[in-house]
This record gives C-alpha cells, sequence and structure tokens, in this order.
C-alpha cells in the first residue's frame, strides 16, 4: 500500500456514500486478487475507478506497476 487517503463522505437524506482512494504497488495478479477480493467476497464495495500506472525505478532501472483505485461504498 502507497497512500491512502481519507475517505471522502457524501451524506444525502438517509443515504451516505462514502469513497476510498488508495493506491497500491504489486505485480498485476495480485492487484486483481485484491480487487476481486474487495468487490466479491468481502463485498466492501463497488470498483468506480481504477487506474494502472507503470513507473521506473531509476536508481535500479527496474519497472514497477501502482494501480490507484477508488472504491464506493454506501450505508
Amino acid at each position: 500500500m502507497v497512500s491512502f487517503l481519507e475517505p471522502h463522505v457524501f451524506a444525502n437524506n438517509c443515504l451516505t456514500i462514502k469513497t476510498h482512494q488508495f493506491t497500491v504497488q504489486v505485480d498485476y495478479n495480485t492487484i486483481l486478487k485484491l480487487i476481486h477480493l474487495l468487490e466479491q467476497q468481502n463485498k466492501f464495495g463497488e470498483i468506480i475507478n481504477l487506474y494502472f500506472e507503470k513507473k521506473k525505478n531509476f536508481k535500479t532501472g527496474k519497472y514497477y506497476l501502482q494501480a490507484h483505485v477508488l472504491l464506493r461504498s454506501f450505508g
């Protein structure tokens, strides 16, 4: 987990919507397993945006993958 921002909360009458934004830095298959776990198995919420970004570590010369995730939950 690279970053996890404070959730954005929107309240309208009796409905509260929380939007969580976080970034993970692992391999592609692990990201897919995490998304499946959050959405399907734990039913934590729904993924409303998933953005993959390939970056390069200039010190080592190696590439790594980051995924920026927006997850919306109702409560």
